[in-house]
């Protein structure tokens, strides 16, 4: 990729040469390396078939464990930079806009 930042955080692995390279805009990458330097543990992002999957080692990061109460300052943090992880990847992509649409 074209960041030696995120090149120094992340591997990149794909069947296509030229589609990650429109998929990891500058933007996304740096919003991916700020997420996986505030978190506890590295962050894994997944593009198949138009899904975006994102982990951790810890699991999914939207799904917060059940033997901690977010009412921890530390946890409910944690789940808050998540949600706003993955909100910033989908407004980042434009997930939520409806391109392709006929209207």
């Amino acid at each position: 990729m074209d960041s030696p930042a995120f090149n120094d955080e992340f591997v990149v692995y794909s069947t296509e040469e030229i589609e990650p390279r429109y998929v990891l805009s500058p933007a996304l990458m740096e919003k991916i390396i700020e997420y996986n330097r505030e978190m506890k543990y590295p962050t894994t992002l997944s593009f198949v078939d138009g899904a975006v999957y994102i982990s951790n080692m810890c699991g999914t990061i939207l799904e917060p464990t059940v033997q901690n109460s977010l009412l921890d300052f530390k946890i409910a943090k944690s789940y808050a930079l998540s949600l706003s992880f993955a909100i910033s990847v989908v407004e980042t992509l434009k997930l939520n806009q409806k391109l392709w649409s006929k209207r």
